[in-house]
């Protein structure tokens, strides 16, 4: 949120937190700036009237959506006022988690801190990187699933999963493959998740892998 005020023109003041034992609230003061009133409004709108969210191009697009998928998965209230005051309110108890460690693998900056976003909340450890190199170095055997996009600079998520299959076969079944274009070639042991998708699908997928590993 402070990144989105920063961009859209705005600056950050203050940051408050109320907290009960069954409610969280947090207010965040910002100068009033005409920008980050419209962009706040507009996601307050969607928020309410539960509008479809679309993948787009446009990066103001993108951090609206990215913002309404986690505020909506959390069950947040957000409000703000004419004098640029932003509110978050939601429940004050924990999400029980099977604490998972977690690559992901996207050269989308904002879907990749979306799913980091979402995962994190749920308690998991998320590690990082926008390439099939990076993944190479970070990818080991405490990794229990791969959240591995297919479109990757260099290197494609496919090519990788080439040399994995050779390096490491049965780490394969930890892989999840992303694209919005289709699933390619792909070893058949590999789950594919067509883009955009929901935080259901994405964590029925998870769940589907952590069930295979537990089967062998």
């Amino acid at each position: 949120v402070a990144e989105q005020i920063q961009m859209v023109g705005g600056t950050l003041k203050t940051v408050s937190l109320y907290e009960d034992e069954s409610r969280i609230k947090i207010e965040i003061w910002c100068d009033v700036h005409e920008n980050t009133l419209h962009f706040f409004k507009g996601l307050q709108s969607e928020l309410e009237f539960s509008h479809p969210v679309h993948l787009t191009t446009s990066t103001h697009e993108q951090h609206m959506q990215m913002l309404n998928v986690i505020l909506t998965d959390c069950n947040v209230l957000f409000r703000v006022s004419d004098s640029g005051v932003l509110s978050f309110t939601l429940d004050a108890h924990e999400v029980p988690s099977n604490k998972l460690k977690i690559l992901v693998v996207d050269d989308d900056d904002t879907l990749r801190e979306t799913i980091v976003a979402l995962l994190s909340l749920q308690g998991h450890h998320i590690v990082t990187t926008n390439t099939a190199e990076g993944a190479q170095e970070l990818w080991d055997k405490t990794i229990d699933v791969v959240l591995l996009d297919v479109n990757l600079p260099n290197m494609s998520g496919t090519d990788l999963l080439g040399i994995m299959k050779i390096e490491h076969p049965s780490w394969l079944k930890r892989v999840i493959l992303i694209s919005g274009i289709g699933t390619g070639k792909r070893p058949a042991e590999v789950q594919f998740l067509q883009k955009p998708f929901s935080k259901n699908q994405l964590n029925q997928h998870i769940d589907h892998v952590i069930r295979l590993r537990q089967e062998l």
